[in-house]
Formats: structure tokens, sequence, C-alpha cells
């Protein structure tokens, strides 16, 4: 019989992080890896204050739900840059739940609406 632990591992990639199920494939940091990218989740951490208020022209930002193995363990850092599909984003928050990672990122695009 699994452990808890054991079965959580078992379904973050067999069920949330398959691209069949809930993930897809996204180009992050010159890698592809399956992940859930999710623009709703950032709206509500907005919301709520679990990140703060950005200004400036319009911004588009979304929540990345990815495997922390996908990128070594480490935490992206607040205000750095992450690459995803080719564009430039600023990491704004970065949490660890799981084994999971959830990345807040952002940036500014002007004419792009």
């Amino acid at each position: 019989m699994r452990t808890f632990k054991e079965q959580l591992e078992i379904d973050k990639r067999e069920v949330f992080l398959n691209y069949l199920e809930f993930a897809e494939p996204h180009k992050i940091g010159g890698r592809i890896i399956n992940c859930v990218i999710d623009a709703e989740t950032f709206k509500i951490n907005q919301k709520y204050g679990e990140t703060y208020e950005i200004e400036g022209p319009y911004m588009d930002g979304f929540t990345i739900f990815a495997d922390s193995k996908d990128f070594n363990n480490t935490l992206p850092g607040a205000e750095t840059v992450m690459e995803v599909d080719s564009k430039n984003y600023t990491v704004l928050n970065a949490r660890r739940d799981g084994g999971m990672f959830e990345i807040d990122v952002y940036r500014h695009v002007e004419g792009d609406y």
C-alpha cells in the first residue's frame, strides 16, 4: 500500500501535470515542461492581496503551476525574469506547496490588448 505522499506524487504527474488531463506543454526557460497556466488564479491572488497591485500600462499576467523538480527544486526569486513561450515575464511571487510550485508572473504590454 502506498503512503499518502507517494500517492500525491503519482497524482501530481499522472493527473494534474499530465498533458492529456490538465497540463499543457510550455517552453519555460528554454525547456518544454508540462504545467498549468491559469490567468484566473493570478487575478484572484491580486484581488485578495496575495500579490501586490502593479501599476502601468496594460498588464499580462498568470500563475504557473509546475512540478518543483522541473525547476531543480529552486523557487524562482521575485523580480527575476522568466521566459515563458518566447516572451519575457517578471516573477511577482512564488510559493512552494506539496512538491508543486505556484509562480505568479507578469509583463507590461502596450498596444497588445
